[in-house]
């Protein structure tokens, strides 16, 4: 499968390598150029701009967005959500979903918030998100202590 990752922070870093392992072709988009040439060297597909990183992808296409919250955010989306088409899927959450802690204080982790994407990419946006609300709350028993900001859209 190959996967879109815009923003190669620590975290979507991290993603991009996980998703590669697990045998996905990872096409990425960062505006750091030390980001995207440490991350191509690594077996990433780099791109020159959103137009080229949506060109990229495959049909439908999927794209994980791990960028800070703000402006970038919304300028990131709006620009990504015009190049995009129907049955395309964006991914954006916040640390909240990742960092959630069981009873151990072990964190609900970026694998375990990817393998159940994995799991249900062909369901609705809603029945996704549901998935992944329940899983994280079930993870934590219901003891939640940070925001739980997450988005999935199809675009139409």
């Amino acid at each position: 499968m190959k996967l879109g990752m815009v923003g190669l922070g620590r975290m979507g870093a991290n993603m991009t390598r996980r998703l590669m392992r697990g045998g996905h072709e990872v096409v990425v988009s960062d505006l750091s150029a030390d980001n995207m040439k440490q991350i191509a060297s690594e077996g990433a597909i780099p791109s020159s701009s959103l137009d080229d990183f949506v060109g990229k992808l495959g049909k439908p296409r999927i794209a994980w967005l791990m960028v800070p919250t703000g402006s970038a955010t919304e300028q990131t989306v709006t620009a990504l959500g015009e190049r995009m088409q129907p049955d395309d899927v964006l991914i954006i959450y916040t640390d909240g979903v990742t960092e959630a802690n069981d009873a151990k204080a072990d964190e609900f982790g970026e694998d375990r918030l990817e393998q159940l994407v994995r799991r249900n990419l062909s369901t609705t946006p809603t029945q996704l998100l549901g998935a992944i609300q329940r899983a994280v709350q079930e993870f934590s028993f219901g003891e939640q202590f940070d925001d739980l900001t997450l988005v999935v859209a199809r675009v139409r």
